[in-house]
């Protein structure tokens, strides 16, 4: 199951706390460009964008991001 966009990992994940490589290439390029995006601009309005654009990624490809999903989030 994916966290909510407001669970505390997502703003981690997308300043670069938490970092892969992760399993999935897709992830990875996704993460290095949300990543860049955050340096530039780490307003609390940007930083809930980008979770918004890392959360409905994972919605969408949440079959393959499964195992990527779990060793960041957990079960």
């Amino acid at each position: 199951m994916i966290p909510a966009p407001d669970h505390p990992r997502w703003k981690e994940l997308v300043t670069g706390k938490v970092q892969g490589p992760f399993d999935a290439i897709s992830l990875n390029l996704m993460l290095n460009r949300v990543v860049r995006l955050a340096e530039k601009d780490a307003s609390s309005a940007n930083l809930e964008k980008l979770v918004g654009e890392c959360h409905a990624f994972f919605t969408k490809y949440d079959k393959i991001l499964e195992s990527d999903r779990v060793r960041i989030f957990g079960r």
